[in-house]
């Protein structure tokens, strides 16, 4: 590895000072990685859980972005510190709720493609935000359909398709803060063939999108569900 990589930066060194050491961190070395795993996806749950019928934001600090973008730099550290939560994240089965849990996981593997493909620091903490929110749409779901033990009707296959939507609008007030976020929570279940939803989104995807799509398609394929394994 040569001094430009991620895994040699001052950013590593510095996140490792921030949470390694620290014992009230998930990542504290005192805990072992199942422990670090779980409470990783309970701190992702409770702002899900925060913004529980919550229409809209309006401005940044209506939403927990400081906690989001620490979680994100836990996630990348302990990508290249170890191997063992990226194993943990790949279990079949869910530790917990499905969607904090679902959305970590992305992250995790997001992360990993960003960091092989050779994304900057900036970029790796930018993909892996919007890779922890990219189903954010989803907490306010009227039916929460994808948690129900049969295979969806075409009415329910309808519904769920429409988070994407419902999340743009949750944080649409931020798109000139945040632009990439924005786009890949809208273009994630899109594809370069224009196949996939929303319909009407046309053009160039962001690379972000392509990556989150991407590794939530593998993470869903790859872990059991309540209808299927």
């Amino acid at each position: 590895k040569n001094d430009n990589t991620f895994e040699s930066s001052k950013e590593l060194r510095i996140l490792d000072s921030l949470y390694s050491r620290s014992e009230r961190s998930p990542l504290s070395a005192g805990k072992d990685y199942i422990q670090q795993y779980f409470d990783l996806t309970q701190k992702l749950g409770k702002i899900f859980e925060s913004i529980r019928g919550v229409e809209s934001v309006e401005n940044a600090q209506q939403f927990p972005f400081t906690t989001v973008f620490s979680i994100a730099e836990m996630v990348l550290l302990s990508i290249t510190k170890s191997i063992y939560l990226l194993l943990e994240a790949m279990k079949p089965e869910y530790s917990d709720e499905y969607l904090p849990c679902h959305c970590t996981n992305v992250a995790f593997l997001s992360c990993k493609v960003g960091i092989e493909i050779g994304l900057t620091y900036n970029e790796l903490l930018e993909l892996c935000v919007a890779a922890l929110l990219h189903d954010i749409g989803m907490v306010n779901l009227v039916n929460k359909s994808y948690l129900q033990k049969q295979n969806l009707t075409e009415e329910e296959r309808y519904k769920i398709e429409e988070h994407p939507v419902i999340g743009w609008n949750f944080l649409k007030s931020l798109e000139d803060q945040f632009p990439w976020l924005l786009k890949v929570i809208l273009e994630e279940h899109k594809r370069e063939n224009d196949q996939g939803y929303p319909q009407w989104v046309k053009g160039e995807l962001h690379i972000y999108s392509k990556i989150v799509g991407l590794c939530d398609t593998y993470e869903s394929l790859s872990h059991e569900r309540i209808f299927r394994k």
